[in-house]
């Protein structure tokens, strides 16, 4: 498992990557639930904050509305005790507990050494992502017919 916790940029990419990953690998839809809502309350504590910034959900709303409204504040409760009310401590700790659940999962980091000489292209967990459309680099291409 990685250690995020020396560079903070590190663990912010990784955690992008990482959200990445999981919201379009196949392996996060056969997860638990309760580990679906967990990782949904942990992206939305290292995202937002422990606090829903939404009203509860009322009598008449969807149960996956509640169920969700409940792990936000669930894990909200949980990440603001550990870090002793600061935002930003426990934004981090939730940050490496998501990257942890997309490891168990079976997402990997991409290390500084594969990322060099790739420029603005980005790694995920499933590989460079590459575009399909035609940049201006493309000259030794044949021009498009009409």
């Amino acid at each position: 498992m990685a250690d995020h916790t020396l560079d903070p940029s590190l663990l912010d990419s990784h955690f992008r990557d990482a959200s990445t990953w999981l919201t379009s690998t196949p392996a996060a839809a056969n997860l638990p639930t309760d580990t679906k809502l967990e990782i949904y309350g942990l992206y939305k504590v290292a995202t937002i904050g422990f606090r829903p910034d939404i009203p509860q959900p009322g009598f008449f709303s969807l149960p996956t509305a509640k169920a969700k409204y409940s792990a936000w504040q669930s894990q909200g409760e949980t990440y603001l005790k550990l870090s002793n009310d600061s935002l930003e401590a426990g934004q981090a700790a939730a940050k490496e507990r998501y990257i942890a659940i997309a490891e168990q999962i079976g997402w990997t980091a991409a290390s500084d050494e594969d990322e060099e000489g790739f420029g603005e292209r980005k790694r995920s967990g499933m590989g460079m992502a590459v575009s399909v459309m035609r940049n201006d680099d493309d000259s030794d291409l044949p021009a498009p017919t009409e």
